[in-house]
This record gives structure tokens, sequence and C-alpha cells, in this order.
């Protein structure tokens, strides 16, 4: 896929909501979070990001299937491999570090936040090496990484 920092993102957060065209992402934890701040106000812990994500799939009614599905990977609590499992089933091929920490990254530098982003990072490694496409979130510092996109290039729908 190469470096998509230049191309814009859709992240949805309802099924029924997904555009006919572009690079969509699934994402319903930030349901009911206004679109201008979602994706900042999406990495606070006040909610179970990945349970949100399996139940919105266990029941998929897309009109078309989203390219990627928001998992939160710094998620200590829930298996990737389960989470993956549950997205690979919903026909969805691709996995995004979303929510993400990486509007976190920043001075000063945090080796907590930092480790928890490269953490997300080789959740999406693991995701790949199960057949995954992958897109990583990250800043405008970092985007010299492979498939790597920042938050200013996704628009909340």
């Amino acid at each position: 896929m190469g470096n998509l920092e230049q191309a814009c993102l859709h992240v949805v957060s309802d099924q029924t909501s997904v555009p006919a065209t572009g690079r969509v992402v699934f994402c319903p934890c930030l349901r009911d979070l206004p679109p201008q701040i979602a994706c900042l106000l999406g990495i606070l812990p006040i909610h179970d990001a990945n349970g949100r994500l399996v139940e919105g799939l266990s029941k998929p009614r897309f009109r078309r299937v989203p390219d990627f599905a928001g998992v939160c990977l710094a998620d200590p609590f829930r298996r990737l491999d389960d989470i993956l499992d549950c997205v690979r089933e919903a026909g969805i091929k691709g996995v995004v570090n979303l929510p993400t920490v990486a509007p976190l990254l920043g001075q000063p530098a945090n080796p907590m936040i930092a480790a928890l982003h490269d953490a997300e990072q080789q959740g999406l490694f693991h995701a790949r090496k199960r057949g995954f496409e992958y897109l990583f979130i990250t800043t405008e510092y970092n985007t010299q990484c492979a498939n790597s996109i920042t938050l200013d290039r996704m628009i909340v729908a």
C-alpha cells in the first residue's frame, strides 16, 4: 500500500455510515463523540474500545465492508488474536491502531507513552503476520514508517 500520509481516511463509528468510496476505518468506540475531536477523545480510557468493536462486528450490517477495523492495540485485557478473529469473520481485511496514544506523543517525551505506541506498532506487525493489511497512526515526526498516516489526514464521520 505504501505510505498513505497524503491520502485521507474516513473513520466511521456506525455500520450504516460507510461511504460508497474511499478508504474506511470502522471504529465504533468513537460513536457519539463530536467529529472534530473524536480521534483525540477516543484515546481516553473511559470505555472498552475493543469491547465496542467486537460488539459492533458481531452482527455486521455494512452497506460496504470497511477497509480497516480500529483496534486498541494497547488493550491489556483482551487477547489480540481473539479480536483479529472477529475482524476477519466480519470480512474486514485491515487493522489500524485506533484509538491510539499518538496524540500524546511529543514534548516532553514520555517513555510510558512511547512504549505504548511501540506496542501498537508491534500489534500491527502481528496482524500483518496473520495476513491483515495494516495502517499505523503516528505523528508527523514518525511518518517514515511504512503504511503510516497522521491524525490530521483522517475524516471522522
